[in-house]
C-alpha cells in the first residue's frame, strides 16, 4: 500500500493550532510568529494591541470600577438612612390580622361581658346612654354597642384593646360581632376628656355625635362593609 505524501503545510498548521512552535518544510525550528505569517491554512490571528489601545482600555476599566464603587457607596448610604429612620426596638402598627386575633374571643357576647364590656355607657351623671341599635336612615347602621367603661375613661388608645364592640342582631335574636370601635371622650364629653383629636392605626379619630362629644373610629373586621373598612356606617347592617 502506498503511503500518503507528507504535507508540510498541514504539519505547520496542526502544530500552530496546538499552541506550540511551527516546523517549516526544511525542518528548521523558527519562531512561531514567522510560521504564522507564512501559514496559509492558519486562522486569522488579530494583531497585538497597541500601547495606546491598552492604555484606553485601562482607563475605561478604571472609570467603570469607579462608577461601580460610587453606586455601591450611594446604595449603602440609602440603606443606612432607612435604618436610622426606624428607631431600634420600635413596634410596628398592628395589622388587621392582629386585631382580629385580639378580639376573636368576643364573638360570643357573653365573653365580652365577662371581660368588662356592657351594653351602653354610664356617663358622668350616672345615666346609661347608647343602649339601642344605632342606625342612620341614609347611610346604614352600626348595631348594638358594648363598651368597656374602664378603657374609655383612661383616655388612652390601644389598637388591640378597642373601647367598644359592635354587634348586629340576627333573625334568631342572637348577636354577632361585626365591628370594633375606639372611643376617647373629647373636651365637651361627660365626663370631659382630651382637647385634641387622637389617632389610631394612623387615622385621626373624629367626633361623630357632638351631643356625646366622643372621638370615635370604627374598623369592620368581622363583617364586610361596602362603604369601607373604616367607615362609621354599614349599609349591610339593619336594626330590628
Amino acid at each position: 500500500m502506498l503511503e500518503e505524501p507528507f504535507d508540510t503545510r498541514l504539519t505547520v498548521a496542526s502544530w500552530h493550532l496546538r499552541g506550540r512552535f511551527s516546523i517549516p518544510a526544511d525542518n528548521r525550528r523558527v519562531p512561531e510568529s514567522s510560521a504564522i505569517s507564512s501559514c496559509s491554512l492558519c486562522p486569522d490571528i488579530p494583531a497585538p494591541l497597541s500601547r495606546e489601545t491598552r492604555s484606553e482600555g485601562a482607563q475605561m476599566t478604571g472609570r467603570l470600577r469607579s462608577t461601580t464603587e460610587s453606586l455601591g457607596y450611594a446604595l449603602g448610604m440609602v440603606l443606612l438612612l432607612l435604618a436610622l429612620a426606624v428607631p431600634v426596638g420600635a413596634a410596628a402598627e398592628p395589622g388587621h390580622g392582629d386585631l382580629r386575633a385580639a378580639t376573636a374571643r368576643y364573638q360570643r357576647v357573653e365573653a365580652a361581658i365577662a371581660a368588662g364590656y356592657e351594653l351602653g355607657y354610664v356617663n358622668g351623671d350616672g345615666v346609661r346612654i347608647i343602649t339601642g341599635c344605632i342606625a342612620n336612615p341614609e347611610l346604614g347602621a352600626m348595631g348594638y354597642h358594648y363598651f368597656n367603661k374602664e378603657l374609655i375613661d383612661d383616655l388612652i388608645v390601644d389598637p388591640l384593646r378597642p373601647e367598644g364592640l359592635v354587634y348586629e342582631s340576627l333573625p334568631n335574636g342572637k348577636l354577632r360581632l361585626v365591628s370594633v370601635e375606639w372611643v376617647v371622650p373629647g373636651e365637651f364629653a361627660n365626663p370631659p376628656g382630651v382637647t385634641e383629636a387622637p389617632t389610631v392605626l394612623d387615622r385621626e379619630m373624629t367626633i361623630l355625635v357632638p351631643a356625646v362629644g366622643w372621638y370615635v373610629a370604627h374598623a369592620w373586621i368581622w363583617k364586610r362593609n361596602p362603604s369601607g373598612l373604616f367607615a362609621n356606617w354599614n349599609p349591610d347592617v339593619e336594626c330590628p
